[in-house]
């Protein structure tokens, strides 16, 4: 079995040279996880959006991502993209902070990466519409379906 540490980005390392990977994250398998690609233009579309408003800030309300999918989906849709088994682990938070280590996060990163993790657990994530004129958006399964994994799922 492979482990993806941090998930897309992380690293990955084989356990017995198995064909699945697990993405070990600290959370459930039905987690909501708000996407957007921020290597892309996707970003900057919504920073625009507000730099552009009349008056900031406007009143409006509207979120930031391109989709909310759970970890049950991400993993879903990241075996079809790449042809490899990837399934969720959860772990415990202690666990996710040293799989993050060898990654050489400022401080701050580390203590909030994992706090993000358990509010999407706790609370889920706030839905609503995205600004009219932003996108089109990059959603999940095209962004892994674009990438290439072949050092992370090795």
């Amino acid at each position: 079995m492979g482990t993806v540490n941090g998930g897309p980005g992380g690293r990955s390392s084989f356990l017995d040279k198995g064909d699945v990977y697990a993405l070990e994250w600290p959370v459930g398998k039905e987690t909501p996880v708000a996407f957007i690609d921020v290597g892309s233009s996707d970003y900057g579309l919504f920073v625009r959006h507000v730099l552009e408003l009349e008056r900031f800030p406007g009143g409006e309300k509207f979120v930031g991502n391109a989709e909310v999918i759970t970890v049950t989906e991400m993993a879903e849709q990241w075996s079809k993209a790449t042809g490899k088994s990837i399934t969720l682990k959860p772990i415990l938070v202690e666990a996710f902070k040293q799989g993050l280590e060898p990654l050489k996060l400022p401080p701050l990163l580390m203590a909030l990466f994992p706090e993000v993790f358990q509010y999407w657990s706790e609370f889920g994530l706030p839905k609503g519409p995205i600004p009219p004129g932003v996108g089109p958006l990059r959603k999940w399964a095209d962004f892994v379906k674009d990438e290439d994994w072949s050092k992370i799922l090795a």
